[in-house]
């Protein structure tokens, strides 16, 4: 899963959207409007669940955010990211399962040599010791 990432005539292209909806052009968050902070160019749709990457991004694909718009966004997007490759890497057999398999057991014996005949010269003690 490799990410694309914004071109540099595309990021130009979200730059003035943002810039044309202020009347002092000044480029501002396309969600709460912020000026005078960091602004980040966002994926709206998460890049890496994207099936089809031969597609060039375009700034429709993107928009225009400050720190704390993105930050939140990109965390919850992290941890929905996180479980798909996890789902993906278990369908596919890469993940050990978190128990072992059970199954029956084989039956148990008390006594493995139980009524077998003495040897000759053996004493009881010795037999028994023998046996278990």
């Amino acid at each position: 899963m490799t990410r694309r990432n914004f071109d540099r005539a595309t990021k130009v292209a979200i730059i003035k959207r943002s810039c044309a909806r202020r009347e002092d052009g000044q480029p501002n968050c396309e969600r709460c409007g912020a000026i005078g902070i960091p602004l980040e160019v966002h994926h709206k749709d998460m890049d890496a669940m994207q099936i089809d990457k031969s597609r060039k991004l375009t700034a429709d694909d993107g928009e225009l955010l400050c720190e704390p718009c993105h930050d939140p966004i990109t965390a919850v997007q992290r941890k929905q990211l996180a479980k798909a490759q996890a789902r993906e890497a278990r369908a596919l057999g890469a993940v050990k399962p978190k128990s072992q398999l059970r199954s029956t057991p084989f039956p148990h014996r008390s006594r493995p040599h139980e009524g077998r005949p003495p040897v000759a010269g053996e004493s009881e003690i010795a037999r028994r010791f023998r046996d278990g």
